[in-house]
């Protein structure tokens, strides 16, 4: 996984490496596991994709919880 990425107009670019970022890669990696589920509360795991973005999930997610 490379260090550095960054969002384009178009998608997502990888700037450390030659390599190239690729949605199906992405989508055969990703793996949700629901650890806990009930009226008040979600605990799950997501895995197979960079902390970046595990991050940016969480911080949409709490900047929509009913204050």
């Amino acid at each position: 996984m490379p260090e550095t990425i960054s969002l384009g107009e178009y998608g997502v670019n990888n700037t450390s490496n030659d390599s190239v970022w690729s949605y199906d890669h992405f989508k055969k990696n990703l793996k949700i596991n629901i650890i806990n589920y009930n009226e008040t509360d979600m605990e799950f795991d997501i895995i197979g994709i960079h902390n970046v973005f595990v991050n940016s999930i969480r911080r949409i997610l709490l900047s929509e919880v009913i204050k």
